[in-house]
């Protein structure tokens, strides 16, 4: 390995002897105490900083010596510290991404000893100088007496900086902070911050940033960002999801002895104060209505619960995912200056929501697919709106009702001739003239009561009449992960404008719905559904309980239900034999039933084979209710 320049000098430091003549005698180098940068030249700057205006957290904190590194060699303001999620300008530190508290930031080469809170950074310049000063003659001195006869008083007039020899023959030193007269504090100078104890700077031990991730929080954000609530908010969230992946990443990195991993960047989108600003009439109302009492369980029925009533009308779902819409682009054009070949070298980009969020990055995506099929002539079959996978979906602006406007609202156009209403995406008071500027690589909801959104809008028999109204086989993309299959009539064709769609849950987070039963026929034997797959690690297969508990449910099924046995039975005769075929659509027979007779690919995140993932529980069942 290359030695540095800064391990060079402190090796020949080291090596050096110097003539010191004590009594007669010539002796080695002195030894310094509390010296830990060893540089003959000027020791290098330690940037440190600290949150402005932000009680109980005045002190001074090193930052990473990479970031050190980059603001000593920083030729121009401002330079990009924390991987690019910060700018230092001007003396403070201000966050590209997200929102958060300001820092102010200087540089130190010389501190004052404190054991119990760490190093006390010595900012006055002049005074740093003429420690550093003496430090250099006492270094570089023939004789011990001429140094501890010197001293440099400070800018305060009130304490000087002297060195003193910590044992009898003068071999070992000390830089001191002493008062100029008989009465004060005496304390221990050092050279340098020392070691760095900072978190584990694991930005500069990846590669590049090539895929950036946006996050939209749920319910409650409001609640849980008080400074009085004791749970973290979605920034703080952000910044340790980020430390856990790269930590994931670097240890499989160290594992493996490959290739080096690219970085993953994570970016809060908040929205809650769109719900929650207290200027508008509604807070106003909300304030005056509540009762004073119980003021805890009241703030969670304000602060959280009202999250989803707000959300369910239409006034406010606009403003949230125009609030939503406004951040995403304002962030992913910050993010590309911030990473300017972030595209051109193959970055991408996905979305992320929890909870409510999850509802909010569907609607995104709806909002997204409106205008993608606005835009595509060859989807526009008469002049009544365009035609979605054979179902007409009210597209007209000036369309409006009690409800609000029904951008996404579906015809059931069935076959017997029963007309049903429902709508896929979001009711909203007018079209939304913007929407996001990207399409996502992949799209992950965690914890997501989508399901049960999805079904109060009355999504389900439109995913069924665009089912049935498709009369042709889809092939997948050549760039699909499930190439080669085909998705029949059994499961609705209908897709959003992204690459892959997973719905993470727990199985027992009460407030988390499944999505892929709304993509199957209504009329499909609730036995007969797909079950979840569960989420493993990569290489890795579900835990030894979870196989137990799957093949106990299997045999069970498999003893038990046998009139489902002889209805699979019958279906696979039905559909080998395809009896009555000029009536009866492909999968039609086996929907029947209740049964599926094809392989289940579901094509809503386009190469997504499945949707519904469940984390695995642990070995003992922590359901709430059995």
């Amino acid at each position: 390995m290359t030695e540095t320049q800064s391990d060079l000098r402190r090796r020949r430091h080291e090596q050096k002897v110097v003539r010191w003549k004590f009594h007669g005698t010539f002796i080695m180098s002195p030894q310094w105490e509390g010296v830990f940068d060893h540089s003959l030249e000027a020791p290098e700057p330690v940037w440190l900083a600290r949150w402005i205006n932000k009680p109980g957290t005045n002190k001074w904190l090193p930052l990473s010596p990479a970031d050190c590194n980059a603001l000593n060699k920083g030729t121009t303001d401002p330079v990009l510290i924390e991987g690019g999620r910060s700018t230092v300008s001007n003396g403070r530190i201000s966050y590209n991404f997200v929102r958060g508290a300001e820092r102010e930031v200087d540089y130190a080469t010389w501190f004052i000893v404190d054991e119990e809170n760490g190093p006390i950074p010595i900012f006055n310049k002049q005074d740093a100088e003429q420690i550093e000063a003496l430090y250099q003659a006492a270094d570089k001195a023939d004789h011990i007496q001429e140094i501890l006869d010197k001293d440099v008083v400070l800018q305060d007039g009130q304490y000087k900086a002297k060195v003193v020899k910590l044992n009898s023959n003068g071999t070992k030193l000390a830089m001191r902070k002493v008062p100029t007269g008989w009465i004060g504090t005496r304390y221990q100078l050092q050279r340098g911050y020392g070691a760095y104890d900072g978190p584990v700077d694991y930005d500069t031990m990846l590669g590049p940033v090539r895929h950036l991730v946006f996050v939209i929080h749920g319910i409650g954000e409001h609640f849980f960002s008080k400074e009085d609530v004791k749970w973290p908010s979605i920034v703080e969230a952000m910044d340790k999801m980020r430390r856990g992946v790269q930590e994931k990443q670097v240890e499989g990195w160290e594992e493996s002895k490959g290739p080096c991993p690219d970085r993953i960047e994570f970016i809060p989108i908040e929205w809650y104060d769109k719900l929650h600003d207290s200027s508008t009439s509604l807070m106003r109302s909300l304030r005056a209505t509540t009762l004073q009492t119980i003021p805890a369980l009241r703030s969670i029925a304000n602060d959280v619960i009202l999250d989803v009533l707000l959300y369910m009308t239409p006034a406010f779902c606009e403003a949230t995912l125009e609030c939503v819409t406004f951040q995403l682009t304002e962030l992913y054009h910050k993010f590309l200056h911030v990473y300017p070949n972030f595209l051109s070298q193959g970055g991408t980009i996905s979305l992320m929501g929890h909870s409510l969020g999850s509802v909010i990055v569907w609607d995104l995506l709806s909002v997204l697919k409106e205008k993608e099929t606005k835009g595509n002539p060859q989807s526009q079959t008469d002049s009544s709106g365009p035609q979605i996978h054979g179902v007409s979906v009210q597209s007209d602006d000036s369309q409006s009702n009690e409800v609000g406007y029904q951008a996404y609202a579906g015809h059931d156009i069935t076959m017997d001739g029963k007309i049903q209403m429902g709508t896929w995406g979001p009711s909203l008071t007018k079209p939304l003239d913007q929407t996001i500027p990207f399409r996502p690589h992949s799209t992950i909801l965690l914890g997501s009561p989508l399901g049960l959104f999805l079904t109060l809008r009355g999504a389900h028999p439109v995913f069924d009449a665009i089912r049935r109204n498709h009369k042709i086989l889809l092939e997948p993309s050549s760039d699909a992960s499930w190439e080669g299959l085909k998705v029949t009539s059994e499961i609705s064709p209908f897709s959003l404008p992204t690459g892959s769609l997973f719905n993470i849950f727990h199985p027992s987070d009460p407030v988390a719905y499944r999505i892929e039963p709304l993509l199957l026929p209504v009329d499909l034997d609730p036995d007969n559904l797909p079950t979840p797959l569960y989420l493993t690690a990569l290489g890795k297969s579900v835990r030894l309980h979870i196989k137990a508990k799957q093949l106990h449910s299997q045999l069970r099924k498999s003893v038990l239900d046998t009139k489902n046995s002889w209805n699979v039975l019958l279906a696979s005769a039905v559909t080998a034999l395809k009896v009555d075929s000029t009536t009866c659509e492909a999968g039609e027979s086996a929907a029947s039933n209740g049964i599926l007779s094809q392989p289940i690919v579901f094509p809503l995140g386009g190469t997504s084979k499945r949707i519904d993932f469940s984390l695995q529980p642990g070995v003992i069942d922590n359901e709430y209710i059995r």
